[in-house]
């Protein structure tokens, strides 16, 4: 599925009503999940 032919607010409700449908939050604030995905992109601690 591209997503580049979205619009900016297109997007954000695809984002919203998935999330909704999965029961999982729009946006992750846990510091523990964020560090996680930092490993996963690579991101050096403190960067």
């Amino acid at each position: 599925m591209g997503l580049s032919n979205f619009t900016r607010e297109e997007l954000a409700a695809w984002v919203t009503a998935s999330c909704q449908e999965q029961g999982v939050p729009v946006k992750v604030t846990h510091p523990s999940a964020i560090r996680q995905v930092g490993v996963l992109l690579g991101v050096k601690a403190g960067g």
